[in-house]
């Protein structure tokens, strides 16, 4: 009877999806299940953060702990710090990911301003403003508070947590827990 339930609830994650809404982030969480060598099934869930609906042919794929990413038209891309998981969120390396938004914007920039600790991006009429250890950011001079971590400093340099900078920069993003890949649209 035990197995038969737990059966059922295997089944029935794979069929429904949950969506939640974190300020203007919309998260989509699916499950896939699979069967392992072992015959125990398994269960794998994938997030999809998005701030609208916006849709592109061009995408970018960074993976935690890898120093590629890697462009819709197969383009490997070198970065110098890779994305990590810090307190259960999903780190990624600003610059990088800023950088790669010119596949999607003819503009966009990068600054440090190292006394006040602020990555500053900028990218068709916006500018971002993210400040390391600081829960709050500013987009177009609105103040916003983060939910779900805030910027750190590491070796140098300054990662946000996903579900923020999707939300912050208007990203579509796709986070699969299985092989750790993060797919950025915009």
């Amino acid at each position: 009877m035990k197995k038969m339930l737990s059966i059922l609830t295997i089944c029935l994650s794979v069929i429904s999806s949950a969506n939640f809404a974190f300020g203007a982030v919309n998260i989509s969480r699916s499950s896939e299940i699979s069967i392992n060598s072992d015959s125990r099934y398994t269960s794998e869930n994938i997030y999809s953060y998005s701030s609208g609906d916006k849709s592109s042919d061009q995408t970018v794929v960074f993976q935690v702990g890898s120093l590629t990413a890697e462009t819709s038209d197969g383009t490997i891309i070198t970065i110098e710090q890779a994305p990590y998981i810090s307190q259960g969120r999903t780190m990624l390396p600003l610059r990088a990911v800023a950088e790669t938004l010119r596949l999607f914007e003819n503009s966009v920039s990068v600054s440090w301003n190292s006394a006040d600790k602020q990555a500053v991006v900028s990218y068709g009429d916006n500018e971002v403003i993210f400040t390391a250890d600081s829960n709050v950011y500013t987009v177009n001079g609105n103040s916003v508070t983060m939910e779900g971590g805030k910027p750190e400093i590491k070796n140098g340099r300054v990662f946000i947590p996903l579900r923020e900078l999707a939300n912050a920069m208007e990203l579509n993003i796709e986070w699969d827990s299985s092989t750790k890949k993060i797919t950025i649209m915009k």
